[in-house]
């Protein structure tokens, strides 16, 4: 990653920047759902307060340029979910992405986490892409509250 980025734990202020780059992401692609904003308007209750933890891609400037979400499970046999991961348009192709994943990945393991579960489309080609990179392999999925969703994956630690 370039040295005019570094990756921090989410905090209050990056709240605004959490929902915005989701939203556009998820727009983008997709149709944003109910449980999309609930999450997103709610990133402290939602994935903080829950167990779960952020990271957060700051440019120098202090203008965040992407966000990455582990939701913590209790009800499957993972103890993480990558989610809610986007790089503002003017920032992608610079590793950005692979840097928040591995920072995620990083601390689970510190959290002592011994496997990590993700849901994502087929279509994002690039993001299919860089998750077999980082390590993780398809799964069968037990469905998802997300219509979009049609590939499921997981990463062993």
């Amino acid at each position: 990653m370039s040295s005019n980025f570094q990756i921090v734990n989410f905090s209050k202020e990056h709240a605004e920047a959490f929902y915005t780059l989701n939203r556009i992401w998820i727009q983008r692609h997709f149709t944003i759902v109910p449980e999309d904003i609930r999450i997103l308007k709610n990133p402290l209750s939602e994935i903080i307060k829950a167990g779960g933890f952020i990271k957060v891609a700051l440019h120098d400037s202090g203008q965040v340029v992407g966000v990455c979400a582990m939701k913590k499970l209790t009800d499957k046999p993972y103890d993480y979910e990558l989610s809610k991961m986007a790089v503002d348009d003017d920032y992608q192709g610079q590793g950005i992405g692979k840097e928040l994943i591995q920072a995620c990945i990083d601390q689970a393991r510190k959290l002592e986490a011994k496997q990590i579960y993700l849901e994502s489309n087929t279509a994002l080609k690039p993001a299919i892409f860089l998750y077999k990179k980082m390590g993780f392999s398809e799964v069968n999925g037990n469905g998802s509250p997300y219509d979009r969703v049609d590939i499921y994956m997981k990463l062993d630690l």
